[in-house]
């Protein structure tokens, strides 16, 4: 390839298409996975292995392994892309039909491509297919740079900048792989926000402001935010960039500050200026941190500030006991107008005893003049009903003793009349013999 100029349209024609025409169709090979190797370059993360393992015992292997024969190991292959799925597939093993699982289909790269060329192939391809976090994005370009690198070293012409190559092959802006760049080599030393970074749980924006931070800054912050108070155990998700920003600026003001009562720099007398911007900052980029910027003399807190200056502990002792004699002062002032209040209170306390025991004897002299009312008015009630029940008597018996009249006269009526039929018989009789002596 000595002499050969780099050109990605050409290098991307050169990838396998979707669906190749039938002559130059690729085969699947099943091999066994035992004879399956990583390949130790591999920079993708293998996150989600259990996630793909349960999809893949579900709906099978949807997409075959690309290998290429071991030159190290007879027999053996290296795997080029799919690491993942063959991490998934061997743990499938591991917990249950490791017999249907032992082959794997595989397609096997055979071509006289350097084994570079062939790399960067693959990462070309992934760029298209492959979902990736920007620790990923990172990872790839790194390895892009060393590709073409060892690719100018056997012959290959890059014509133009280097970074511009590699943001071509990586399909993302230089902007982003120059940022991608500071982040990777900034962060590298910082274990804890290098592995936040890696796991994806750092944001971007957040990562490239601690990239510009020195490693001991890097993991103070780190510390200070998983051991806050409210921290929940989320890593580094949620540490903002303007919480950064702001720390590093009141930082940078710290640095700057001189102390007056030694002519050095504050941060080196005041130490604990340090930790109280770090981790006031981290709850809130809107939290009040004067001390970048003021000197402890100044500060409204210099009487509770578990951070000042050495020099101003006799101050702050003095601010203290001040403030213990405002209070105490304060104190007897409260507790000369609470035991006035009282007075008064107690005084109504009286006045309200005296007007509810007159209430009281008023409510038991009503009671009586009730009471007193009450059996009058029984004793008149009884003697209207005695009066009442005696008029009845009397007019039930004169009542009796006219129906016993009424009855005789009734008597005597009926016996009076059973005898007017024989009185009308003797009449006729009479007036019968009448009308014969007249004629």
């Amino acid at each position: 390839m000595a002499g050969k100029k780099f050109d990605i349209t050409k290098f991307a024609a050169t990838l396998p298409e979707a669906v190749p025409d039938s002559g130059t169709r690729e085969q699947i090979e099943y091999i066994d996975e035992a004879k399956l190797s990583g390949d130790g370059e591999n920079f993708y993360s293998m996150e989600g292995i259990e996630a793909l393992a349960q999809n893949i015992e579900l709906v099978g292997l949807q997409q075959p392994l690309r290998v290429r024969p071991d030159p190290d190991d007879e027999g053996g292959y290296i795997v080029v892309s799919g690491h993942r799925r063959l991490t998934a597939i061997r743990t499938i093993c591991k917990a249950d039909e490791p017999e249907r699982w032992r082959t794997v289909p595989c397609i096997v790269e055979r071509g006289e491509l350097s084994p570079a060329m062939r790399e960067l192939r693959l990462i070309y391809a992934n760029s298209d297919t492959r979902r990736m976090s920007n620790a990923d994005l990172s990872a790839q370009a790194e390895r892009v740079e060393k590709l073409l690198y060892q690719l100018q070293e056997e012959g290959v012409e890059f014509p133009g900048r280097m970074r511009d190559h590699v943001a071509e092959v990586c399909q993302i802006s230089k902007s982003k792989l120059a940022r991608l760049k500071v982040i990777r080599e900034g962060l590298s030393k910082s274990k804890q926000i290098a592995k936040a970074w890696e796991k994806g749980e750092l944001p971007e924006t957040t990562a490239y402001a601690l990239s510009h931070m020195p490693t001991e800054l890097q993991d103070e912050i780190a510390h200070v935010y998983t051991h806050r108070r409210n921290y929940y155990g989320h890593g580094l998700t949620y540490l903002g960039e303007r919480n950064v920003t702001k720390i590093a600026e009141a930082l940078a003001a710290l640095d700057a500050l001189p102390c007056k009562k030694c002519g050095g720099n504050c941060s080196d007398c005041a130490q604990g200026k340090r930790e109280h911007i770090i981790s006031t900052l981290i709850e809130s980029c809107y939290s009040y941190a004067p001390c970048g910027a003021t000197c402890c003399e100044k500060c409204s807190e210099l009487a509770t500030c578990k951070q000042v200056c050495p020099h101003l502990l006799s101050t702050q002792d003095q601010l203290k006991t001040d403030k213990r004699a405002a209070q105490k002062a304060e104190h007897e002032r409260e507790m000369q107008k609470l035991q006035a209040e009282l007075e008064t209170l107690r005084a109504q306390a009286e006045e309200y005893s005296r007007v509810k025991a007159h209430i009281a004897e008023i409510e038991l002299s009503a009671r009586e003049r009730a009471d007193a009312l009450d059996a009058a008015t029984r004793a008149k009630l009884q003697a209207y009903i005695a009066s009442c029940t005696s008029q009845c008597a009397q007019v039930l018996a004169t009542l009796g003793s006219t129906c016993e009249s009424v009855s005789a006269a009734l008597r005597h009526a009926d016996a009076a009349v059973s005898q007017l039929p024989g009185a009308f018989t003797t009449l006729e009789s009479q007036l019968d013999e009448l009308k014969k002596f007249e004629q």
